[in-house]
């Protein structure tokens, strides 16, 4: 989908899927989003979407959950602080009344991306961002993620400490929209997006302290996951078609499905290169030893381009175009035209299984 973020997906009783986002109704370039929506689409396979209108509602950031009576509730971003509707059918919402998480709290520039969990006692968690101030980030401060309880969903308490401080750790000043889901063999895992544009995820055993913090090697922000019926993970992200435009008609969404693979790419998931100039990554192949793997590249900034193509804001040059796992492959990106920034698509193939790897190529300007 184009024109989207923020997308928080839930299963309807017959089966299909229903996902929330957050768009702008105009968003001049330059300046901050003007006229922030919720609108809704409906999905048969989670990936096809038809676009269904507005849910009525001003914010952005939506998270859905159901109600034991079969209501649904959302929480999303009211700007600055966090807002509450109810519904009976999803479609036509009434707003309600929270209580506990305010952003006049002494310290607390905003708080947003809310995910919610419901506790095996009946109660609820809610997991959530709080931008404060920061001597080492003057201009943003940080983003890091808190967490409260609550036994109607609506009279917040602020548990003490914090859940994920992103200067503990080497997620930069941005530890932001967390999405919280249960794990089959009992524990929790979180993901959320940190300051390079890339997603992370952790672990916990109690929902409170949380270990096990590392990248996933997945490029976008404001993750969503749904489990699908075979018991994998279906992650979506957004992220901006890489030209560095506020525009919201560049903005696209993005899913990725997490399976036991037999071969597996590794790269780093952000490249930055000076404007002109040229960057080398080495890519690594891992998996099954002996299994045949074949290498492709492609490049997306408002369109696609061939690896070669002198039309493209960069050029890709591969070592190799095919190995026998485990190897590596040298990979040259070369900057040509006056594009910032785009996407680059590593593809490998074993004839069985096609698995793809974005990575965030950005020039920085000459100081």
């Amino acid at each position: 989908m184009t024109g989207v973020v923020d997308a928080s997906v839930v299963t309807l009783p017959d089966g299909t899927y229903r996902m929330y986002y957050g768009s702008w109704r105009s968003w001049p370039i330059g300046e901050h989003q003007r006229d922030p929506y919720i609108g809704y689409a409906s999905s048969r396979d989670g990936l096809k979407w038809t676009d269904e209108g507005e849910t009525g509602l001003s914010g952005g950031w939506p998270r859905v959950i159901q109600l034991p009576d079969g209501r649904w509730r959302m929480y999303y971003g009211g700007h600055p602080g966090i807002a509450v509707a109810i519904s009976a059918d999803g479609l036509v919402w009434q707003k309600e009344t929270l209580s506990g998480i305010e952003p006049s709290q002494v310290g607390v520039r905003e708080y947003g991306g809310v995910d919610v969990v419901t506790l095996p006692d009946g109660t609820y968690r809610m997991y959530y961002s709080e931008v404060v101030p920061s001597d080492r980030f003057p201009v943003t401060g940080v983003s890091r993620i808190m967490s409260a309880v609550s036994e109607d969903g609506l009279n917040w308490q602020v548990e003490p400490g914090v859940r994920i401080d992103p200067l503990e750790g080497k997620e930069g000043p941005l530890a932001q929209h967390p999405r919280v889901i249960t794990q089959p063999d009992g524990g929790y895992k979180m993901f959320y997006w940190t300051a390079d544009s890339t997603i992370w995820s952790a672990t916990s055993e109690d929902g409170l302290t949380w270990g096990n913090r590392r990248p996933e090697h997945v490029f976008g922000a404001d993750p969503e996951v749904m489990m699908l019926p075979d018991g994998r993970m279906r992650m979506f992200v957004n992220w901006l078609d890489a030209t560095f435009s506020t525009a919201q008609e560049r903005q696209r969404m993005w899913s990725y499905v997490w399976d036991r693979l037999p071969f597996v790419l590794m790269i780093p998931p952000k490249v930055k290169m000076r404007p002109g100039q040229m960057a080398e990554v080495t890519l690594e192949i891992k998996g099954e030893p002996g299994d045949h793997v074949s290498l492709s590249a492609e490049v997306y900034s408002q369109g696609v381009y061939e690896p070669d193509d002198p039309s493209s804001p960069f050029r890709i040059e591969l070592s190799a175009s095919e190995g026998t796992v485990p190897f590596t492959v040298k990979v040259t990106l070369v900057h040509q035209t006056k594009g910032p920034m785009a996407t680059v698509v590593l593809t490998g193939d074993n004839g069985d299984e096609v698995v793809r790897l974005p990575i965030a190529v950005q020039t920085t300007p000459q100081r």
